[in-house]
């Protein structure tokens, strides 16, 4: 009886093993580009227009800023692989961009030209009856900019289209893919943008205050108004005359609505909230308590927009 040699059975094992493994999937899998992206509602944006292709990586399972902050040995690992990163430019995400730029990583960030809407940031405190949302052509990568550009369904729309384009320079083998899947995306904005739309209407011109600035895309697009802010961050204190203001504007002007963020200062809350009759409500406009996903914009957004028609229009 004719006994095959070990060595050449293993051979042959192996290779019946590698015929089980299907040749397109490991081609498509070496061309997919490596995309890592540093924020939660733009990562949902790319996420819907690489659907079928691959899956971008979100760098921070919360959404955080990575301004001047170690980067985890395990975010390094990504974003040493990565392809092309997506990132809110050298001044919100200081560390990620500096280690891109330093290993020449690709990098696409949001700007005058792939957004419809830019906006400078509003002075903390009370705005006056005359103030106005301010629109501005600042390169997104210096200072003077609302960072907050994906409450706008606008951007999103626009952002979507720069991305198929950013995304077919990186992977032209699959850009008519992104191109389908751009289309069912800007598709989907926009019917979450009507309903948003007609769900909003009730809540127009009626004044609120926001612990943190970061709804005034959502006011241009939809006509709200927010009257002031309390703080910048937790980083920076606020001072006892904004405090007083704010406080002297929420009773002159019956404000009915403050809105907080996912771990807000609750003293600083309760100093300007104490006494006067208006509701404290929590809202996620960073999308830090969102699962991450091609859904994860429209639900930001609607979840955003749900919290403040809820109290806005609360005739309570």
């Amino acid at each position: 009886m004719f006994l095959r040699r070990p060595h050449a059975l293993c051979a042959q094992l192996l290779c019946a093993l590698l015929l089980l493994i299907s040749p397109t999937s490991v081609l498509a899998d070496q061309a997919s580009p490596k995309v890592v992206v540093t924020n939660g509602p733009l990562h949902a944006l790319v996420y819907g227009v690489m659907q079928g292709v691959a899956k971008p990586v979100l760098l921070s399972s919360k959404n955080a800023s990575h301004h001047g902050r170690d980067l985890r040995p395990s975010q390094l690992k990504r974003l040493s692989a990565a392809d092309l990163l997506i990132t809110m430019g050298k001044h919100i995400d200081t560390t990620v961009y500096k280690f891109a730029i330093a290993n020449d990583i690709e990098i696409f960030s949001p700007g005058p030209d792939n957004t419809e809407l830019l906006l400078e940031p509003r002075p903390l405190g009370v705005w006056d009856e005359n103030h106005s949302i301010v629109k501005t052509e600042t390169a997104f990568d210096e200072h003077g900019v609302d960072i907050h550009i994906w409450l706008s369904p606008a951007n999103a729309v626009s952002l979507t289209s720069a991305l198929v384009e950013k995304l077919s320079q990186v992977d032209p083998a699959n850009a008519d893919q992104y191109v389908a899947n751009a289309q069912t995306q800007i598709k989907n904005i926009k019917a979450v943008d009507e309903s948003l739309r007609v769900l909003l209407e009730a809540s127009k011109n009626k004044p609120f205050v926001s612990y943190h600035d970061a709804t005034q895309y959502l006011e241009y697009h939809y006509g709200l108004r927010s009257i002031a802010s309390i703080s910048v961050d937790d980083s920076h204190g606020t001072g006892a005359r904004t405090v007083r203001d704010v406080r002297q504007a929420i009773a002159d002007k019956n404000v009915r609505c403050l809105f907080r963020e996912p771990g807000s200062e609750p003293k600083m809350i309760k100093s300007i909230t104490e006494n006067l009759n208006v509701k404290v409500v929590q809202y996620d406009p960073a999308g830090v308590l969102v699962t991450p996903g091609t859904e994860a914009w429209a639900t930001t957004i609607r979840n955003v927009a749900e919290k403040l028609n809820g109290c806005l229009s609360d005739p309570g």
